[in-house]
């Protein structure tokens, strides 16, 4: 199993608004419950999750970007003036689960809740128990680009990437007898510049079909897995069907593609995530023929909605009027108060949860705009202790000057926040700490007695935890002192030097896991430079399609058109041999020179993937 890679971490979090009365969520100290609206899966045979920037089919990139949209609920979001955002930290993934350190993306964080697809303009296709009433809508936005577009880097969030959920115009419970587990909900704005995802027609898929499976496994950025497979299509029942695909508790609602990039189902549940150890998790890994992830035939959803009358061009071949009863086409609360009335009324400047916005539960100050529950001594949210909302809408006494963590963290009356740019009320009467190295505790000054170095790009709490040495993260960590612990970050068997960095660093351009360079596991292709692994003769070629090999500039190329140097296998040692007696030469037959036009047989992607899954890619090799 590969390691964790270097991530840095650099969050623009001053002048930030939070989204919500309540504080950022505080990483919990060991395995923590998925989200209540999240059921959970597993992988078969090999992990194939692949990082968005890394998945090597442009065409599926392109599609999952422009269409793939994360939920995250409000509490999680901080949306600063000048339109950035940043999310919440709920823990990485291996904190929340209790994963052992050895597994991928143990440190990645986990904000998203579920996953779902643009269908329409201002329409996502999710799983119906992601979004069960309208008060759910309310509190989880549904954000775009959420994902890495190169090793570490996570794309940069703005306030266009952020959209509400308006209306539950689908839903499980109310529109499909609460058995089709699909929900499709209507966004407060089209999504500009994208391009929505096609539904497939209704029928049913066949047996072996190729799947992809884009989405937010376990709450972390955006992850494509390429090998899936349909176990059992269920055409009789025509519900759902089986497929042997990696997915966890966040991918549901995922919209699960067919080979020609429609979506075919939605992610619905299955097997358990993690089978849990002695001490620590290990992602739950079966056999490709016990699959058990349920994946939802998507055309009910589509059904259902242009049944309902919803006035979708795309979709249902219909015209909006105002009166119809739903509020689109450019029809507002003001022009058409009968279809626009409800979330459609909250200004389109608020920043925070639209549920908060003149519900009477309080003034949710710092939002964009007033909020109308403000004034007359209520309780004012989002702004310093004791501080008033003005008729601008913002707060008449902000955070501290310098404060530089995350706005919802100050005097939140949870955890102490240490070496946040000013001192934290909360540090008067905490039990935990963040921001200090092991052992530090705050000053009044609101600064560390021992403090993590300037100079320290990864996570805080890598730095001196006892979790590894991690190198290549700027300045020297302690926990390198110990010849033990696992270097993370260099190739494989290097030693971290007093400087904090590689005794043997990756070759520049390298993209993929650091553990995976020259490590013996395989022919890591497409990872921006060659790996040594790939010299090996027979060596497994990854991140390639069928009917690729690795060329020497470490990209993926025909193997037709790559010279291959032939394998001579090795021999008997030399000596006589026992056996008959040589046929002399004249008594030789010749041996028949192979025909160049003779037609040769390709191999059936399909069925080699049924017979090994997870061992190549099928859905490439179908030529999606």
């Amino acid at each position: 199993m590969k390691c964790r890679v270097l991530l840095s971490l650099a969050l623009p979090l001053a002048s930030l608004v939070a989204c919500g009365r309540s504080p950022a969520p505080v990483p919990p100290a060991g395995p923590a419950p998925a989200p209540a609206v999240a059921i959970g899966s597993v992988v078969y045979g090999e992990d194939g999750s692949t990082e968005w920037y890394a998945f090597p089919d442009e065409a599926v990139r392109a599609q999952t970007r422009a269409t793939v949209t994360a939920m995250i609920p409000w509490s999680g979001i901080a949306i600063g003036e000048d339109g950035a955002v940043v999310l919440g930290d709920y823990g990485s993934l291996g904190a929340t689960n209790g994963l052992c350190a050895d597994q991928r993306f143990w440190d990645q964080a986990t904000s998203a809740s579920c996953s779902g697809t643009l269908i329409d303009d201002d329409l996502v296709l999710t799983a119906g128990h992601c979004v069960t009433t309208l008060s759910d809508c309310a509190d989880y936005a549904w954000v775009f680009d959420y994902l890495y577009e190169d090793d570490g880097q996570r794309a940069t969030l703005s306030e266009d990437a952020i959209y509400h959920c308006v209306d539950l115009v689908v839903s499980s419970e109310g529109d499909l007898g609460g058995v089709i587990d699909l929900a499709v909900l209507q966004l407060d704005r089209p999504v500009a510049g994208h391009t929505p995802a096609a539904v497939a027609a209704p029928g049913p898929v066949a047996k072996g079909d190729p799947l992809i499976l884009p989405g937010f496994p376990s709450g972390i950025p955006l992850k494509i897995d390429g090998g899936g497979l349909v176990a059992d299509a269920r055409a009789t029942q025509g519900d759902y069907f089986v497929a042997a695909i990696d997915a966890f508790h966040g991918n549901s609602g995922s919209g699960v593609l067919g080979s020609a990039l429609e979506v075919v189902g939605v992610l619905s549940d299955g097997a358990d995530d993690y089978e849990y150890l002695d001490s620590c998790a290990v992602v739950n890994v079966l056999d490709p023929d016990e699959a058990q992830e349920s994946v939802v035939y998507a055309h009910h959803a589509v059904t259902a909605l242009c049944e309902k009358g919803f006035p979708s061009a795309r979709l249902c071949d219909a015209t909006a009027t105002c009166g119809d009863g739903f509020c689109t086409a450019g029809e507002d609360h003001e022009a058409c108060p009968g279809d626009c009335d409800g979330l459609f009324a909250v200004p389109p400047e608020w920043t925070c949860n639209p549920g908060y916005y003149g519900a009477g539960d309080g003034c949710d100050c710092d939002c964009g705009v007033l909020d109308p529950d403000c004034g007359n001594g209520v309780d004012v949210y989002n702004c310093a202790p004791g501080s008033g909302c003005g008729e601008d809408g913002t707060c008449d006494a902000p955070m501290p000057e310098g404060w530089a963590c995350w706005p919802g963290a100050y005097a939140s009356g949870g955890a102490c926040d240490c070496d946040c740019g000013a001192y934290d009320p909360d540090c008067d009467s905490a039990w935990t700490t963040n921001g200090c190295a092991p052992g530090g505790t705050c000053q009044p000054d609101g600064t560390c007695t021992i403090s993590i170095p300037e100079a320290w790009t990864c996570r805080s709490r890598w730095y001196d935890a006892g979790d590894g040495c991690d190198c290549g993260c700027g300045a020297y960590d302690p926990d390198c002192d110990d010849s033990h612990q696992q270097v993370y970050n260099c190739v494989p068997g290097s030693a971290c030097l007093p400087d904090g960095t590689c005794e043997e660093g990756l070759p520049e351009g390298w993209i993929c896991e650091p553990d995976g360079f020259g490590a013996g596991d395989g022919c890591d292709c497409n990872c921006g430079a060659h790996d040594p692994d790939c010299d090996t003769p027979g060596a497994e070629v990854l991140n390639c399609a069928w009917g690729f090999v690795c060329g020497a500039a470490g990209d993926c190329v025909d193997a037709g058109s790559e010279p291959v140097e032939p394998v001579v296998e090795p021999g008997p040692e030399p000596g006589p041999e026992p056996g008959p007696e040589p046929v002399a030469e004249e008594e030789t037959e010749p041996v028949a020179e192979p025909v160049a036009d003779e037609a040769v047989a390709e191999p059936d992607p399909v069925a080699e993937a049924e017979a090994d899954a997870g061992s190549t890619d099928p859905l490439l090799d179908a030529g999606a």
